[in-house]
């Protein structure tokens, strides 16, 4: 996206994309964490498509979609070594919607995107 037509005839709905997704400071936040996410199963017989990272402040589930049809999957919170009853907060971090659970982490992702969440831990 960022190697797109930028000048004066290129596409604005382009540039207006490009300009968004690149200055978003909640994935930027990640890259200057300078950690890499590790897979969250790790035993698929495909590749993998759900990743996790934890810090200090927040736990990021970061979930690919290689196909050509939506994706539904039900990350269980135990599987993320969250306390299973507890109510937590999420956003993903793309759209910047908010979402609330008690057990589980369910989501669609359309074909060939990604959807990528943020856990806050953070003493407020």
């Amino acid at each position: 996206m960022l190697g797109d037509d930028f000048s004066n005839s290129g596409l604005v709905t382009t540039k207006e994309k490009s300009g968004k997704f690149a200055t978003n400071k909640d994935i930027n936040d990640i890259a200057r964490i300078g950690k890499t996410f590790r897979p969250v199963n790790g035993y698929n017989e495909n590749s993998e498509n759900i990743f996790m990272l934890r810090t200090k402040d927040y736990l990021y589930i970061a979930a690919f979609n290689y196909g050509d049809e939506n994706l539904t999957f039900d990350l269980s919170f135990k599987r993320l070594n969250l306390k299973f009853g507890r109510m937590y907060s999420y956003k993903e971090l793309w759209s910047g919607l908010t979402y609330n659970s008690k057990n589980n982490l369910k989501v669609v992702i359309p074909s060939k995107d990604i959807k990528l969440f943020r856990f806050d831990f953070k003493k407020k």
